[in-house]
């Protein structure tokens, strides 16, 4: 499936992703290529993803949470799946993994990165701080101050 991603063969990829899915619908690893497929099907000359391609994008996604909702890996594979794609996409994976998974400490810090790259400086605050409660580090104090920081600035 990775050699059709990489050359760009994206309808083939979703079918042969489909098909995978299809017959093994537990392993995540074919799961987050589907959901890959679909996020990638793009109209090449508006450079607008198709609706039904979005939409079942969203339904591969739930259809992967609810049946492991409190793996790590369901949320990470689904991450990397989504990678480079709307990020209201990655903020909805996110926030289901933080309702299911309210103890991983990287899990927690990896969003407050992401939001504190979308300038949401109060979430990204409070999700350092939450992985900081868990897992005390250096590096932790540190962001729950930078991104303190940065809120006073925006005041």
């Amino acid at each position: 499936m990775e050699f059709l991603r990489d050359r760009g063969l994206l309808d083939l990829y979703q079918k042969v992703a489909a098909e995978a899915v299809s017959k093994f619908p537990s392993s995540r690893a074919i799961s987050s290529h589907y959901v890959g497929a679909l996020l990638r099907n793009k109209d090449y000359k508006t450079g607008t993803i198709y609706g039904m391609s979005e939409i079942k994008a969203f339904s591969a996604i739930n259809d992967m949470i609810q049946a492991q909702p409190t793996s790590v890996f369901t949320y990470e594979y689904l991450l990397a799946a989504c990678e480079g794609s709307d990020p209201r996409i990655l903020n909805y994976v996110y926030d289901q993994a933080i309702q299911h998974i309210t103890d991983n400490a990287l899990l927690l810090a990896q969003y407050a990165e992401f939001l504190e790259e979308l300038d949401e400086y109060e979430g990204a605050r409070e999700m350092f701080r939450r992985a900081y409660n868990i897992m005390p580090s250096d590096d932790l104090a540190r962001s729950v101050i930078r991104v303190g920081e940065r809120l006073r600035d925006d005041e």
